[in-house]
């Protein structure tokens, strides 16, 4: 059965739990004939004082998965 919704293009994207608005701007820039599927990368609240703080999340992400 063909995507009659995504006939263009599907787009994914994972996003951090704790970005809210990066969902409903694809949705508003998104043409018609792509779909958008999103999911959640659980980020609990870890410090992110400095650079070297946010590149150790970014390295292992799975040390702040929710428990």
């Amino acid at each position: 059965m063909p995507d009659v919704l995504g006939h263009r293009a599907t787009f994914g994207v994972l996003v951090p739990s704790t970005n809210t608005i990066v969902q409903p701007d694809l949705y508003a820039i998104a043409p018609p004939g792509v779909t958008l599927h999103t999911g959640r990368i659980f980020i609990g609240n870890p410090k992110m004082d400095d650079d070297e703080a946010f590149a150790q999340i970014i390295a292992d992400p799975r040390l702040h998965r929710a428990p």
